[in-house]
Order: C-alpha cells, then structure tokens, then sequence
C-alpha cells in the first residue's frame, strides 16, 4: 500500500500514531478550506491575485475584530 501511495512505511506508521493532526496541519487545513471557499464563491473566477487579495481582506477583519 505503500508504494501505491508513494510514501514510506515508517512515515505511514508514525502519522498513523499521531493522536491529532499538529496544529501547522489543522492551520494549514482551515486555511485552504478559506481558500477554496473564496475560488467557489467567485464561481471559479477569481485567480490567484483575486483570491489572494480577498484572504488578505477577509484575515484583516477577523483580525481586527478579534477581543
């Protein structure tokens, strides 16, 4: 199964022992999630920039509306 999936046994093995995803995997996870939102609610017209420019926007103001 390994060599399908193109990873080696021992990475397998110790992500499969890790309890939670690390918090770099559940922030890169709620971020790409943010992404994907954005491209869908565009319609699949935004690019990169557009998409980029939006997620600026949009962390501005959860930021500064933060306590």
């Amino acid at each position: 199964m390994c060599s399908v999936l193109g990873v080696s046994r021992s990475g397998l093995y110790a992500k499969r022992r890790r309890p939670t995803p690390s918090k770099r995997e559940a922030a890169n996870r709620r971020l790409t999630e943010h992404i994907r939102r954005i491209h869908r609610e565009s319609r699949g017209t935004y690019g990169s920039p557009r998409v980029h420019a939006e997620l600026a926007l949009s962390l501005r103001v959860s930021w500064s509306s933060a306590p």
